[in-house]
């Protein structure tokens, strides 16, 4: 009942009701408890006339479960610093039953090091000093745990956001160089990892004495020899030597787009792709895309019957859409928003509606049509009343905007407008379960 945009210090008892499925939101009801004694005006009110704790009540294992779907998110670009740091985690996860392994000394060192950028005089730092503190000691690092190395990753990592003096270029061909120590430890493919280091290794002006220098290097990387290195010493050796000539690498040339406007042009350069771990020209974004677009097309039932001047049901469009997500939601796609922008200069509401855009198929529904008709179905099949109609159209509305609905979300605005539990008066349990089902399909 009293969630977020409430102020009352004196709480000291939250009870959770309901589901959460917003993490930020969960967070911020989670604030109406943690306002400490200073800021309370009623001291009559508290416990022995002072606050020095709250009590979180959660019926809903909101705690657990919110956690979790917030660690399913979609991926988000993350700083290089801290996709370094957590790369080198993983690694040490996997060497962690040897810790003499000269691997795992050396990327304990590197991690040693890696700390150094952040600045602890910072405002932001000084807040989490107390929790963090001991990755600075000595005794911290004397024998490593899998507590520990949760450690790093929760808390230190993130403090790499403020590091300040870091040459990108560089950090970003580290990070792509640890990512291969990674895969080769997994035993997994290295060859897409191998292409993009040596796209960066064969852009470094050899006529410049401080990458002639390393010119050996430079042949090894290019070399057929590099294509299966067989150590991690062989990896960061390389890494050693090529990174800080990163910031002599040359640009590809700018890939201009005319946007169709007056005088308006803009220069667009990198996508991010594998869960924010890496970026790739948008030329070869594109081109990426672009072969995987023609291989659905060629391919998928629905655009075929589509070519053929066949009807296209909802059941169909559904079925493209989550087929589209599968293969251009992927880590190694990533059509979000801002790569679709990147990459084809639009800002689509759905996958449909971009396949729609690039192949140019005007006969294909728009993303909102297909909404519009499967919600349409959905009233004519229940012969709902007016009042449930005018809900399920303020369903439709927010599915829209926000491409998904949850139970949670049916008993916040603007749903309220409707009363309080209005879900629950105007629809019986098997009607919201079906509702949810129904928007469940439309956001796959």
């Amino acid at each position: 009942m009293l969630d977020t945009g409430v102020d009352i210090p004196e709480v000291v008892n939250l009870a959770f009701m309901k589901p959460v499925s917003s993490y930020v939101k969960f967070w911020q009801m989670i604030g109406r408890g943690s306002r400490n004694n200073e800021t309370c005006k009623q001291h009559s009110w508290l416990p022995n006339g002072k606050k020095e704790r709250y009590l979180i009540i959660d019926y809903w294992e909101n705690w657990g479960d919110t956690l979790r779907k917030n660690r399913r998110k979609e991926p988000t670009q993350i700083p290089v610093l801290v996709t370094i740091l957590t790369t080198r985690i993983k690694k040490l996860e996997l060497l962690l039953a040897d810790q003499t392994d000269s691997a795992f000394v050396r990327i304990v060192a590197d991690l040693r090091r890696e700390l150094e950028h952040i600045p602890q005089t910072s405002f932001s730092v000084q807040k989490a000093w107390s929790e963090v503190k001991d990755a600075w000691e000595d005794d911290f690092w004397r024998y490593l745990t899998a507590d520990k190395l949760d450690f790093l990753q929760m808390k230190v990592a993130p403090l790499l956001r403020f590091a300040v003096d870091v040459n990108p270029d560089e950090a970003f061909f580290i990070s792509k160089m640890e990512r291969l120590g990674l895969l080769l430890l997994q035993r997994k493919d290295m060859a897409k990892q191998i292409e993009s280091i040596r796209e960066d290794v064969a852009r470094l002006p050899t006529n410049l004495s401080q990458v002639d220098e390393q010119r050996q290097q430079v042949d090894f990387v290019l070399s057929n020899a590099f294509g299966q290195p067989q150590s991690l010493a062989a990896i960061d050796e390389t890494k050693a030597a090529l990174a800080p000539l990163m910031k002599y690498r040359k640009d590809r040339p700018s890939n201009v787009i005319e946007l169709g406007l007056d005088d308006v042009i803009q220069s667009r350069h990198w996508c991010i792709v594998q869960n924010g771990d890496q970026r790739i020209y948008v030329e070869e974004y594109k081109r990426l895309v672009e072969e995987r677009v023609l291989a659905l097309a060629e391919n998928h039932p629905t655009i075929k019957k589509l070519k053929a001047g066949g009807d296209i049901t909802t059941d169909d469009l559904v079925s493209l859409e989550q087929t589209l997500t599968t293969e251009l939601q992927s880590d190694e796609v990533s059509l979000f928003d801002d790569n679709m922008e990147k990459a084809f200069g639009v800002r689509v509401g759905s996958l449909v509606d971009f396949i729609r855009h690039v192949l140019n198929l005007e006969k294909l529904p728009t993303r909102e049509s297909i909404i519009g008709a499967a919600f349409d179905a959905f009233v004519l099949e229940h012969n709902f009343n007016a009042d449930q109609s005018r809900f399920l159209r303020a369903v439709r509305v927010v599915f829209k905007e926000r491409k998904k609905i949850t139970l949670e979300d049916l008993y916040d605005e603007p749903f309220t407008n409707f009363g309080a539990n209005a879900v629950e008066k105007l629809f019986s349990q098997q009607e919201i379960d079906e509702l949810l089902q129904l928007t469940g399909g439309l956001a796959a």
